[in-house]
């Protein structure tokens, strides 16, 4: 089973604290998961930048429709195709992940 993870993410004081507390999830190196933080920045010079973990897309910061064309513009970069499930989420939002993945190894994909 494979999973990814695409989270919503803005650059500002606080998020990037919340952001340390989705590092550490992912520094436990779940091999079926990928993690993905979405941002945008106008100044990037390329249609979008992967760094890490991190994807900037050059599109300005927007709330809508900024959130709706992150998700799709990432669909497109990670090939979603390579994937069972995807998440998409937003930075203060938290699974637990051992339970989840035990929900989704269960679970009937057509079902969900």
């Amino acid at each position: 089973m494979r999973l990814l993870f695409l989270i919503i993410a803005s650059r500002n004081t606080l998020y990037d604290k919340i952001k340390e507390y989705w590092q550490k999830i992912i520094d436990k190196k779940y091999d079926n998961i990928d993690f993905y933080f979405l941002y945008n920045d106008p100044c990037i010079g390329k249609e979008y930048i992967i760094t890490g973990n991190d994807i900037f897309f050059q599109e300005k910061e927007t709330f809508i429709p900024g959130i709706f064309n992150k998700t799709i513009s990432a669909l497109k970069v990670c090939n979603y195709t390579n994937y069972d499930y995807i998440i998409r989420t937003n930075l203060s939002t938290f699974f637990y992940m051992p339970q989840l993945l035990k929900f989704l190894q269960n679970a009937e994909p057509d079902k969900i």
